[in-house]
């Protein structure tokens, strides 16, 4: 910005406010960049080292809503996803075991799974 707005000094305050041009709070605040998140739980600069690739992996969503259970699946291979189930189900006559897996029994390798038991009593 220009005189009056953006002088030297103030340019020097924020530089020492945020820890200098290249922190992410002066990105973010001054710049108005995206730039890295800010004060986070998991700093992305201690933890990317642990962050590995994987090639290929399946990921499987069951929504309940009510009566019914909305189920679908995809497959990553090679960097492009490809969709292997989507159902709706009564809830009467799903069955989770079954569901979970005949989508996983024919992934082989190291398996690892993850839940959001999220629930909400919103109307929809």
């Amino acid at each position: 910005m220009p005189a009056p707005f953006w002088t030297v000094e103030r340019e020097r305050l924020y530089v020492d406010q945020y820890g200098g041009q290249d922190s992410a709070g002066y990105k973010h605040n001054v710049e108005g960049e995206w730039g890295d998140a800010e004060n986070t739980v998991f700093p992305w600069a201690q933890f990317q080292h642990l962050v590995k690739e994987i090639p290929e992996y399946r990921c499987m969503k069951i929504l309940v809503d009510k009566d019914v259970v909305y189920v679908s699946g995809y497959g990553v291979a090679e960097k492009s996803a490809k969709y292997l189930v989507e159902t709706t189900q009564p809830i009467g006559k799903f069955d989770i075991k079954r569901e979970i897996k005949s989508f996983f029994i024919s992934f082989m390798g190291l398996k690892f799974a993850g839940a959001d038991l999220g629930y909400s009593q919103q109307e929809r």
